[in-house]
């Protein structure tokens, strides 16, 4: 599966997606799961969870950046 179809179907699950481009010229996908207080809450556990597994099915690897704001798909 490409970024693009990847980035449809997030955008279809409700996913807050944006595509950016690293400075090595790379395609990431940046998927926003901001929370709020000083610890992760269960839905973005949740949400962390399922984009790692969708990652993982499309033979692409993800990464929770930024104290789990954000997973960045490549």
């Amino acid at each position: 599966m490409t970024l693009k179809n990847l980035k449809r179907a997030l955008i279809r699950a409700g996913y807050d997606v944006s595509q950016k481009k690293l400075t090595n010229d790379r395609d990431v996908l940046v998927i926003k799961h901001d929370y709020f207080g000083p610890y992760p809450t269960t839905e973005t556990w949740s949400a962390v969870e399922d984009l790692r597994k969708r990652a993982a099915r499309a033979g692409l690897t993800a990464e929770a950046r930024g104290h789990y704001t954000a997973t960045f798909i490549y």
